[in-house]
């Protein structure tokens, strides 16, 4: 039986983080970023709230400057938190971005390492351990279960079908334990990648709208442009701005803020 949440459990943190939403970025600045003409004018929303120098041409630079403030804050937050569970549901989707980064990057021969996201529950130095020796009984039960499967039936990523969906439970497993704190917090919706113009992957996308999750509108294509820039130090945007993904992805940022 899950412990009953008091609503004085949290009066700190809720309290820290309403004196922090000055400095963190909200969707009101990621619009201002999007909607920016240059890099540069892009990157002073950043530097308005605290974000410390970086070279704002620059995609590695501006990825790390992110990654070190989100860290700080999952610190922040799991150090105030009585229930380090709450902050997790915020990491699951990078465990999963990671795992599949590593296990695509293998059916393909190529390093994956450089596109890891060090912000899950498992540290990106263990998943890419797991993958690398196929040990994957360090991972959380179900995102252990889903590698397994994964790694005996690597297929294309444009496949669709049911397996791709596993991580979903853990999800919304977590998302309901945290509404004991937060009963407004609910998923937003699934985003359907990699899509092609033929009858299997809209049957996939048919499938998943047919389950009990959401589904964003929005879908966002294949492209070989995707391919050529996965290994790259290029985002797609800077790469591609006009191919179908990149068009897609601006697509799903604003119909994502405006949910």
């Amino acid at each position: 039986m899950a412990k009953k949440v008091k609503d004085t459990d949290y009066l700190f943190i809720s309290t820290y983080l309403h004196s922090r939403e000055r400095d963190l970025l909200t969707a009101a600045r990621m619009e201002r970023m999007i909607e920016a003409p240059t890099a540069e004018e892009a990157a002073k929303v950043l530097t308005e709230i605290g974000y410390g120098e970086f070279n704002p041409s620059s995609e590695r630079e501006l990825s790390a400057v992110l990654a070190s403030e989100q860290e700080k804050l999952f610190e922040d937050l799991y150090r105030f938190v009585p229930d380090k569970a709450v902050v997790d549901v915020f990491k699951v989707k990078y465990d999963y971005h990671n795992l599949k980064t590593l296990l695509k990057a293998r059916a393909m021969g190529v390093d994956g390492g450089r596109l890891l996201l060090d912000a899950g529950r498992v540290s990106a130095q263990e998943m890419n351990r797991a993958v690398t020796e196929g040990d994957y009984n360090a991972l959380p039960e179900l995102l252990r279960a889903a590698a397994e499967e994964a790694g005996f039936n690597i297929r294309g990523a444009e496949i669709v079908d049911p397996e791709a969906f596993d991580g979903m439970d853990e999800l919304e497993e977590q998302i309901n334990n945290a509404k004991q704190l937060n009963p407004k917090l609910k998923l937003r919706g699934c985003l359907v990648t990699m899509f092609y113009n033929r009858e299997v992957c809209r049957q996939g996308e048919e499938w998943l709208q047919n389950q009990r999750y959401p589904v964003f509108k929005t879908h966002i294509r294949r492209t070989e442009k995707a391919d050529e820039v996965t290994f790259t130090n290029e985002s797609l945007m800077e790469y591609s701005p006009r191919s179908g993904a990149a068009r897609d992805y601006k697509a799903f940022v604003r119909e994502y803020l405006e949910v």
